[in-house]
């Protein structure tokens, strides 16, 4: 801007004759060129500002943009900041959440463990129970048929008692009820029947690979079969085992066993 004012002051004093301090015509025609470079000069310095003015409009302009730009990127900042805080409160409460179920399946565990060991035990219980009352049954039924076969043909007192002193009749009496009473029992509980049909003293051809649980060989033993001997004893065996039904356990019971057959005893 002072370019311009002094480039004007300097048109004024040539454009005016009488402001200049030359006066003749030689002089004049020399101010005149001088005008015309004065001219040129203050153009060329006009241009220059303007592109000075320019440049600095073009600043302030930028600067105004910023300044119109600072609260919409403050605000879009603030935005992302509530955002991203939002989101961890987000995930904080999801973690809180995690530990919580965390917590829980722990505590499931724990009490499904003591829940399968408490199962275990009682497993383990109700097995020893169940052999317990399987091994108790069939004993009830063995000592239930033993107390048949004494009742009905006094089997143990034949067998426990003392015969060294009866003579070979009053034994043969005793064998004759024991035979009877005891046959009667076992018919009834068991199908038996001899192993081989042939009779005692009869010769008996074995096969090769014959089963070694319906023959037991006696005598002497060489190679593989197949065999021939004389038959010393039939053998005894069963397709139908029915042991007798207990319906009342109690009467075998006792503190000091299982009873097979009470004491009798007689009131007078």
């Amino acid at each position: 801007m002072a370019l311009l004012i002094i480039a004007y002051q300097a048109i004024a004093m040539t454009s005016f004759p009488f402001l200049s301090p030359v006066k003749n015509s030689q002089a004049w025609l020399y101010v005149g060129s001088q005008k015309d470079v004065i001219l040129i000069t203050l153009s060329v310095l006009m241009l220059v500002d303007g592109l000075f003015l320019s440049r600095k409009l073009r600043k302030q302009s930028f600067r105004l943009e910023r300044r119109d730009d600072t609260p919409t990127v403050l605000r879009s900042e603030r935005e992302n900041l509530y955002n991203i805080t939002w989101e961890l409160k987000q995930l904080r409460a999801e973690f809180s959440l995690l530990v919580e179920e965390n917590k829980k399946l722990e505590e499931t565990e724990k009490n499904l463990h003591v829940a399968l060991a408490d199962s275990r035990k009682k497993l383990e219980y109700a097995e020893t129970t169940a052999r317990s009352v399987a091994t108790a049954g069939v004993e009830i039924q063995l000592i239930s048929l033993l107390s048949l076969l004494q009742s009905r043909g006094r089997f143990l007192d034949f067998l426990m008692g003392d015969i060294s002193n009866f003579s070979d009749t009053q034994v043969g009496r005793a064998a004759r009820v024991v035979h009877q009473g005891c046959k009667g029992v076992i018919v009834e509980y068991f199908h038996i029947f001899p192993v081989e049909s042939h009779r005692e003293g009869e010769t008996v051809s074995l096969e090769q690979g014959f089963s070694q649980a319906r023959y037991r060989i006696v005598g002497h033993l060489a190679g593989n079969g197949p065999f021939s001997g004389r038959l010393i004893h039939p053998g005894w065996q069963t397709t139908q085992v029915s042991m007798p039904r207990v319906t009342e356990i109690s009467r075998f019971l006792s503190d000091s066993g299982l009873i097979i057959a009470p004491a009798e005893v007689e009131v007078r």
